[in-house]
């Protein structure tokens, strides 16, 4: 455990405010148990020993659970294993000199996992909480797999939520892998939604307007149209 201060304006910040008494004292509990740029590896058992010692009826993976879905802790997944990051820990914290996290260096090309829910009604998907499903490794790496595949297709940085998280392992149960895969190579040789920056999952392989934008791209090839003909250089002599 590290030694941190807390500022005065903690106590008067509004959304801070919602959280009960317990998820506050967790929360600045998450300062000390991190290193100094705010990431600690997910060990809930260690850390409840760490924090918690004396409240054996604290559930401290329900109240972690609570602070990512709020938006005060972001979560990781590198090579099957979980870390946290305080969310704007410098905001909380000045240390003068602070040692450089290891865990930072090896999250440096991962995406976020899980963070605050974010609404997108076009997915007609169960509400239930991710968390609570029981997922295979197999299911999980696969879903990540398909997620830092598209990221990485349609070059723009996007939130893993919850919804996105569903609807992945939706299509999972019935399409393999690479099938997802030649969908999402298929929305972007079209370009058109791209270019329109319409890269929202559910234009890739969700229902849209009653349209199964998965199977359209599963069966779609490319028209005449969607080649670009070149015409020759004329050369002035």
């Amino acid at each position: 455990m590290r030694r941190r201060m807390i500022d005065p304006e903690f106590f008067v910040d509004s959304k801070l405010g919602e959280l009960s008494i317990e998820l506050r004292l967790l929360f600045i509990g998450t300062w000390i148990y991190a290193d100094d740029e705010g990431y600690y590896q997910e060990d809930y058992k260690k850390m409840k020993v760490v924090l918690f010692p004396y409240d054996s009826k604290f559930d401290i993976e329900k109240g972690m659970q609570t602070l990512i879905d709020k938006g005060f802790i972001e979560r990781y997944n590198e090579d099957n294993k979980f870390y946290h990051k305080v969310k704007n820990f410098n905001n909380y914290q000045k240390i003068s000199h602070p040692t450089p996290s290891k865990i930072s260096t090896i999250l440096a090309n991962s995406i976020v996992f899980e963070s605050p829910q974010e609404s997108s009604p076009q997915v007609n998907i169960s509400k239930a909480k991710l968390s609570k499903a029981k997922l295979s490794k197999d299911k999980e790496n696969d879903m990540l797999s398909f997620w830092n595949y598209y990221v990485l297709k349609i070059g723009k940085r996007l939130t893993l939520n919850d919804d996105r998280k569903k609807l992945i392992l939706k299509k999972l149960e019935d399409f393999s892998l690479e099938d997802m895969k030649k969908v999402v190579d298929n929305f972007v040789a079209d370009g058109w939604y791209i270019s329109k920056n319409r890269v929202d999952l559910v234009y890739c392989i969700g229902v849209r307007k009653k349209v199964d934008n998965f199977e359209h791209w599963l069966n779609w090839k490319p028209t005449q149209k969607d080649f670009i003909d070149e015409k020759p250089v004329k050369l002035n002599f």
